[in-house]
């Protein structure tokens, strides 16, 4: 989210449905905080390191879409989490975390067969790991 001026949006319209329930007409304020509207760049998962899913996202590009869209302490949903690398995403971010992957037939090369569940929970550890060096140097140095 980045910040800008709260504005008012106008007004709600009374709505009597059955679908979601009945609204009172009502004033809508915006606070200023505005979410990414443009195409975002990253490098890609290959430049980050080892490469263990076809599709693999790059950790930053989650770690940019968890910042934006939920707040510390917040627990992120990948359902398609294939390597994991929004998991690690998150960890870094500090917040929790539910992945899960369905595809068991996927490979990375032709003949190359990959448990991602293995692969998901190495990474996950080593994010863990990672933060947990950080931790004692920002302890080190008085932070």
């Amino acid at each position: 989210m980045s910040k800008g001026e709260a504005y008012n949006k106008g007004f709600r319209k009374k709505q009597l449905t059955g679908s979601y329930g009945d609204f009172k007409s009502t004033e809508v304020k915006s606070n200023g905080e505005r979410y990414p509207t443009d195409i975002v760049y990253f490098k890609t998962a290959e430049s980050e390191g080892k490469v263990y899913h076809p599709t693999q996202k790059p950790v930053e590009l989650g770690r940019y879409l968890i910042r934006t869209y939920t707040n510390e302490g917040d627990i992120v949903l990948d359902n398609t989490c294939g390597s994991g690398s929004f998991l690690v995403s998150a960890i870094l971010e500090n917040r929790k975390f539910i992945g899960f992957e369905k595809n068991e037939g996927v490979h990375l090369f032709k003949n190359q067969e990959i448990d991602y569940i293995e692969v998901c929970e190495q990474r996950i550890e080593d994010a863990y790991k990672k933060m947990n060096s950080i931790v004692k140097l920002q302890k080190a140095s008085g932070e």
